[in-house]
């Protein structure tokens, strides 16, 4: 599944299911500042060249690139985690099945 900065997404194991509906996180772009805030990386990243920087290093140097940064609100603690493509779904696929799970006879 491609996913763009900005999609909006869920995540099957952040499932909220019985409660309320799926958290919702918001796909940010690496070269973000949010997207570093409370990582190992975060305390040599201080301004936008360092973020870039980083980033190129990374990639020149084979790191994968198998995780997303994501915003995610979880009933108002706000959080970015980094989260591997494929634990992400599409929000509304995601509301789907919460409201078929929901209303399982």
């Amino acid at each position: 599944m491609q996913l763009n900065i900005g999609d909006k997404v869920a995540s099957p194991y952040r499932r909220n299911l019985f409660f309320s509906t799926p958290y919702m996180g918001i796909v940010l772009s690496p070269t973000d500042p949010k997207a570093w805030i409370g990582t190992a990386a975060e305390p040599g990243l201080k301004t936008q060249k360092d973020i870039n920087a980083h980033i190129a290093y990374c990639q020149a140097n084979g790191f994968p690139d198998t995780t997303l940064p994501v915003l995610w609100n979880f009933d108002g603690n706000v959080r970015v985690f980094w989260d591997t493509r494929n634990s992400l779904v599409p929000y509304e696929a995601e509301v789907v099945e919460w409201f078929n799970a929901r209303n399982w006879p």
